[in-house]
């Protein structure tokens, strides 16, 4: 690949030409000649792990002209997977964030406060054995308890 440049500036190369770079910004920012960028992107698509370089290429240069960086992508990916496992979809998803951001916006709390919430309630599960699912019928028998003994203390007092 591209004479004697060492390794690590060849795949510096690679990785720029997976991000869409052209070999003159490339041939800039490494300090080499754009005939020795060119080297080594042919050099590349001839070896088996590059052999889709330029359809990466592609995507990368796509997703950088809509705003999508990589680490986006990835974290997509990686949540996909996580919704797979869980045999979640997005439709089950979207409305929960839509939700989340409007009760939010309402009360003017932050998103964390929600997601911590969230957690805390898991986390009463477990310290209580309330199953989280029973979590607003408790709520309601405690609200119908308290205004039962307010009712009762009132009567006491009259």
């Amino acid at each position: 690949m591209g004479g004697n440049i060492p390794r690590n500036i060849k795949v510096k190369v690679i990785r720029h030409w997976l991000d869409g770079l052209t070999r003159e910004r490339i041939a800039k920012k490494e300090d080499i000649a754009t005939g020795s960028v060119t080297g080594i992107i042919n050099e590349a698509r001839k070896e088996e792990e590059y052999n889709d370089i330029d359809l990466l290429r592609e995507v990368a240069v796509r997703l950088k002209e809509e705003g999508i960086g990589l680490p986006l992508l990835a974290f997509a990916i990686r949540l996909k997977r996580i919704m797979e496992e869980n045999d979640i979809n997005e439709d089950q998803i979207e409305p929960i964030i839509q939700d989340f951001a409007t009760y939010c916006f309402r009360n003017k709390i932050p998103y964390d406060t929600i997601i911590k919430t969230g957690r805390e309630a898991l986390y009463l599960e477990q310290k209580y054995g309330v199953p989280i699912e029973k979590i607003p019928e408790y709520i309601t028998q405690g609200k119908e308890t308290i205004d039962r003994l307010e009712y009762e203390r009132l009567a006491i007092l009259r």
